[in-house]
Formats: C-alpha cells, sequence, structure tokens
C-alpha cells in the first residue's frame, strides 16, 4: 500500500480485498473509494479536485504497485531524508519551521545515500549528533506545491526517507 499526503488529507493505493468491486465510487468512514486502472485517471481526478481533497482517497486496484510507479512519473519528484531521533529518555527531537512541528528532514544531494543525507539534515538543522540507527528507511509521500495555482506541473511529489535513530545529546 501507499499512501500519499495532500494538506489535511491522504491518498491510499493498494489493493484492498475487503472492499465491494462493484462499484465505482463508494463512501466508507469518511474515505471516498475509487476503482481506476491508471495512473492518468487519478492525475485527471486530482486535477479536477485542484489538488483539494475533502476526504481521504482510497485508490483499489490489483495493479496499485504499477499505478503509483506510473503516478511517480507525471509530478516533479524529489528525494528527501531524515530521522525520527530519541534520546536516552525516548524523547523524540523536533523542530519548529515555517510555523508547525515537524521532524528533521531535507533533500538528498546528488549521488548521497539516503542513510548519509538523514545524518547531514538532522545535524544541520539541530546541531545533534546521532549514535546509532536502529531501523530504516522506510518512505512517505506528500504533495504540495509552491505556487498558488495548483496545476499538475506545478505539483510536487516528495518521498521522505525515514530512519529510526538514536542521540546522546540531552538539553540541561
Amino acid at each position: 500500500i501507499y499512501k500519499v499526503f495532500i494538506t489535511n488529507f491522504s491518498i491510499s493505493i493498494g489493493h484492498f480485498f475487503n472492499l465491494d468491486e462493484q462499484s465505482d465510487l463508494t463512501s466508507c468512514q469518511d474515505s471516498t473509494i475509487m476503482h481506476i486502472s491508471t495512473a492518468s485517471q487519478l492525475c485527471d481526478y486530482l486535477q479536477y479536485k485542484s489538488y483539494s481533497l475533502k476526504s481521504d482517497l482510497i485508490i483499489n486496484s490489483i495493479n496499485y504497485h504499477d499505478i503509483f510507479q506510473n503516478f511517480k512519473k507525471k509530478y516533479s519528484y524529489i528525494i528527501a531524508a531524515g530521522g525520527v531521533v530519541l534520546n536516552e529518555k525516548d524523547e523524540v527531537l523536533m523542530i519548529f519551521k515555517n510555523n508547525i512541528w515537524d521532524l528533521p528532514k531535507g533533500k538528498k544531494d546528488v549521488l548521497e545515500s539516503d542513510y548519509n543525507a538523514a545524518i547531514r539534515e538532522i545535524n544541520e538543522e539541530t546541531n545533534v549528533r546521532v549514535s546509532s540507527c536502529v531501523d530504516g528507511p522506510f518512505s512517505s509521500y506528500h504533495m504540495y506545491s509552491c505556487l498558488r495555482e495548483k496545476t499538475q506541473k506545478n505539483m510536487i511529489l516528495k518521498e521522505t526517507k525515514w530512519f529510526l535513530m538514536y542521540t546522546n545529546s540531552q538539553e540541561d
């Protein structure tokens, strides 16, 4: 299953065996369920909605992997890396950026590994040194536009590779 976040809602792309295959569009617990067969159909739907979803969207298809891979090709695609960094008390390292709390992350440099990018970004954004990495990477996907007009050519699909890490740093 792939999950792409757009503002306050998400698009889940997968093959969900428990959904009714007979209906083309159904409502299920505040989500819209669609049975589509191509990435182009998904892009057309998002364009029609001006990339402003009013509920979570569930794309149910046996070909979900192909749909997602083709979906990625239709947008500017960037890869970032970051970490869920815990200290000895299992407190999570957070940053306050652009008026929201977030995890430290940033764009990968050319030829940089996911792991090295995560380490670099965590250090650049927080001045915290990671002492160990215990899991990862796992990915999250977000779509956004840096422009006011939300069209397919203006939308960016960002994949962030996350690592679970520890630091010995503590605030005194």
